[in-house]
């Protein structure tokens, strides 16, 4: 996480990156940890990141959890705090560009 907010406020400055996190245990924790870490470079806001111009999104790191990870953390945090949710695709599925997975 440390060199994550590093590089944003740095020679990433101009960038954004995402860090998903999947197949975790202890997930309140996790999202504890960074937000206490990534300060304010934490993305947070509503709405679809689909939608997100590079303008919204520069210099920011984005945490995003999958639905099991969404389901342990309850209502504690939610994109408003900075974490976004995820959802993979079934072979057969496709791609809802107005998906919002919890803001």
């Amino acid at each position: 996480m440390t060199d994550a907010k590093d590089f944003v406020e740095n020679e990433g400055r101009k960038e954004f990156l995402i860090i998903k996190f999947d197949k975790c245990k202890n997930y309140q924790t996790i999202a504890r940890e960074c937000l206490f870490i990534l300060g304010k470079t934490l993305f947070t806001g509503t709405g679809s990141l689909n939608t997100k111009t590079l303008r919204e999104l520069k210099g920011k790191v984005i945490i995003v959890f999958t639905q099991e990870g969404l389901n342990e953390i309850g209502s504690l945090y939610d994109s408003t705090h900075g974490v976004f949710g995820c959802k993979s695709l079934d072979l057969n599925e496709n791609h809802d560009p107005n998906l919002i997975l919890r803001t």
